[in-house]
């Protein structure tokens, strides 16, 4: 009886651990903010967790609000509002340190599982069809060179 029951409770421990799914620097299409870069992604069955890391302006304020910051699927339908934060307070300004950078997560509501792509959208910010399934991209650009370029001299122009 004893033996049945540590094999039961390992199996479902297994199970648990197998349920939840992380996708590390997704891709996605298009970005309002190139300062905000999610991280990585946590999908299981009870929640869908962002991480955040933003550079921003030294002591600059930024506010996450939970009526404006929702995730949903890339095709549309229902709208996943922020459920809670951590790193971060929600509905309240937040000042970035000195180092301009600031790491948050953000908990929401667990996704479809039949999501391929969805949308982050907030207040200022949005970040479009980033990638739960990957897709297959063609470019004649190795993935190495692909992104922003800014010049170093001072000026930060934009280099193509």
């Amino acid at each position: 009886m004893k033996k049945n029951l540590i094999s039961l409770l390992l199996c479902l421990l297994c199970l648990n651990s197998f349920s939840q799914r992380i996708i590390d620097k997704p891709n996605f299409s298009a970005t309002t903010a190139p300062n905000v870069i999610i991280t990585k992604i946590e999908l299981s069955d009870t929640a869908t967790v962002l991480s955040f890391d933003v550079t921003y302006f030294p002591k600059w304020e930024i506010n996450l609000l939970s009526k404006k910051t929702f995730i949903q699927d890339s095709k549309g339908g229902e709208k996943l509002y922020v459920k809670r934060a951590e790193g971060i307070e929600l509905d309240k300004k937040t000042t970035i340190p000195e180092t301009g950078k600031t790491i948050y997560k953000l908990i929401f509501a667990p996704m479809d599982k039949n999501t391929v792509l969805f949308d982050y959208n907030g207040e200022h910010w949005k970040i479009f069809d980033i990638e739960v399934v990957p897709q297959q991209h063609f470019s004649n650009v190795p993935q190495e060179l692909r992104g922003n370029w800014l010049r170093t001299d001072g000026s930060n122009d934009w280099v193509i």
